[in-house]
C-alpha cells in the first residue's frame, strides 16, 4: 500500500471515529436533558399533589372533628345538633370543593381512594341530618328510631375515618414514587 493512500485512509477513519463521538455524545447529552426535565416535571408534579392531598385530608377532618364533636356529648339539644349538621355540610362543601383536584391530580389509584372518602363524607352528612330531624321538638320519631339514627351516623362515621386513613397510606405511596419502577 502505497503511502499516500493510507495517509487518506487514516483520515479518514479518524474522521469517522470523531463523527461517531460526536454522535454518541450529542445522544447522550439529549438523554441527560431528557432525565433532568422529567425529573423535574415529577418534582413539580409531586408537590402540587400533595398540596391538594393536605388539603383534601385536612377538610375531611375537620368533617370529621365536627362529627366527633356533637357525638362526645352525652345529651346534645336540638340547637347544638342543628349547629353540627349546618358545620357538617359546610365542612362537605369544603371536601366536595377539593375532590376535583385530587382527582386531576392522580393518579388513578388515589383517585379512586377520594371517591370513597367523599361517598363517606356524603353519607356521614346526610346521616347528621337525619339525626337531626329526629332530634327536633316537632319530631314524631320514638326515642328507639332516634338511637338507631345515632348508631347509623357512629357507623357511617368510623367508615369514613377507615377510607380516610386509607387515603393518607394511598397517598403517601403516590408521594414517594420516584418514578424508577414500573
Amino acid at each position: 500500500m502505497d503511502a499516500g493512500l493510507a495517509a487518506v485512509l487514516g483520515a479518514l477513519a479518524g474522521a469517522v471515529a470523531t463523527t461517531g463521538a460526536a454522535v454518541a455524545t450529542g445522544w447522550a447529552a439529549r438523554e441527560q436533558a431528557k432525565i433532568a426535565a422529567r425529573g423535574e416535571h415529577r418534582r413539580q408534579r409531586r408537590d402540587a399533589r400533595q398540596a391538594v392531598y393536605e388539603e383534601f385530608i385536612e377538610l375531611t377532618e375537620v368533617l370529621t372533628d365536627r362529627v366527633i364533636k356533637i357525638s362526645d356529648l352525652s345529651a346534645p339539644t336540638f340547637d347544638q345538633i342543628h349547629a353540627a349538621e349546618a358545620d357538617v355540610w359546610a365542612s362537605w362543601e369544603g371536601v366536595r370543593g377539593v375532590f376535583t383536584k385530587v382527582r386531576l391530580a392522580g393518579p388513578d389509584y388515589v383517585s379512586q381512594a377520594a371517591v370513597e372518602v367523599r361517598k363517606s363524607c356524603t353519607l356521614v352528612a346526610v346521616r347528621m341530618t337525619a339525626v337531626k330531624k329526629c332530634s327536633s321538638p316537632d319530631s314524631r320519631d320514638p326515642e328507639e328510631l332516634a338511637g338507631v339514627k345515632w348508631v347509623a351516623l357512629t357507623e357511617s362515621l368510623t367508615q369514613l375515618i377507615v377510607e380516610h386513613g386509607a387515603f393518607i397510606g394511598i397517598a403517601q405511596v403516590a408521594l414517594d414514587d420516584d418514578g424508577t419502577s414500573k
